[in-house]
């Protein structure tokens, strides 16, 4: 009889492990015939226009150099160039100080974009941000090709 006992409780274990099997399966979609497996969507290249742009003779305002800050403020140059910026405002000096839309590095060129009679409206090379800066914050003025930075004649 002890016999007969343990082959009734392997039928019933295996009968519940095919069941659990079966649950999982059904769970999971392994058991499904029709199951549709999905496609990476095709990639369709659009062909994109570049429209290049000539180069241009622009005029750009040359910020004080890193030695001269060095001297104003009493600090070796390599101390400047690593923590000296030299700010852009949101507005002209006669309009108040306004809040700093970016940064520029001594001795770096600036696109001059416009000016009043005290500042100049630059591009600052560093981080490309647009902002009025006072006209005695530079050396002078130059020439240079948009594209190379090379010295230009207009």
């Amino acid at each position: 009889m002890n016999k007969e006992k343990r082959k009734i409780s392997l039928w019933i274990w295996l009968i519940g492990g095919l069941l659990i099997l079966s649950f999982v399966g059904q769970v999971t979609g392994m058991n499904d015939k029709t199951k549709t497996v999905k496609s990476a969507p095709e990639k369709t290249e659009v062909p994109v226009q570049v429209k290049k742009v000539s180069p241009v003779c622009e005029r750009t305002a040359i910020v004080l150099s890193a030695e001269w800050w060095a001297k104003e403020l009493g600090r070796p140059a390599s101390s400047v160039l690593a923590s000296y910026k030299i700010n852009l405002w949101s507005k002209p000096s006669v309009r108040g100080k306004g809040h700093v839309t970016g940064k520029m590095m001594p001795g770096s060129h600036a696109k001059i974009l416009d000016e009043t009679e005290d500042d100049y409206l630059v591009k600052s090379p560093l981080d490309q941000s647009i902002g009025w800066v006072k006209k005695i914050q530079f050396e002078g003025t130059t020439y240079q090709w948009s594209d190379t930075n090379e010295p230009c004649t207009p």
